[in-house]
């Protein structure tokens, strides 16, 4: 399903307007994270698989199969290529430390230059604060 019509899904199963009244921006912007992340993490799959049956023109499971492992597939998370373990070919989990952490306020989570990426190296963000003990001074 292309990505308009998975956000087209979305906003047909969920009033907006009626969820985002009288909430804070931050409160906002999570309703819109939870809306759509569920969204995202169903279209890179879907887009990857739907590619692949029109790549190999066949829905057996062998061809549509050395399709995924040969191709690169242009989904709504970039480029994803998968490895011979079938895994991507480049991990794209993110390594994180939260820093300038003060006091309780959970709202300072979602505030910029919390959660510093420290790998993979071409996404990294900042330095590792080392010990920890350093970063809450």
């Amino acid at each position: 399903m292309p990505l308009a019509g998975t956000l087209a899904l979305v906003k047909r199963r969920h009033d907006t307007k009626t969820a985002v009244q009288g909430r804070t921006k931050i409160d906002v912007w999570q309703v819109i994270q939870k809306r759509l992340a569920s969204a995202i993490a169903s279209h890179g799959p879907t887009a990857c698989l739907g590619q692949a049956i029109e790549g190999a023109k066949s829905t057996e499971q062998k061809a549509v199969g050395e399709y995924i492992r040969t191709q690169t597939f242009d989904t709504i998370v970039g480029k994803v290529k998968f490895g011979s373990n079938g895994e991507w070919e480049k991990p794209r989990v993110l390594l994180v430390q939260y820093q300038n952490i003060k006091g309780t306020d959970i709202n300072q989570f979602a505030g910029p230059g919390k959660r510093v990426v420290l790998l993979p190296e071409a996404l990294k963000s900042g330095s590792l604060i080392y010990p920890y003990a350093e970063a809450l001074k």
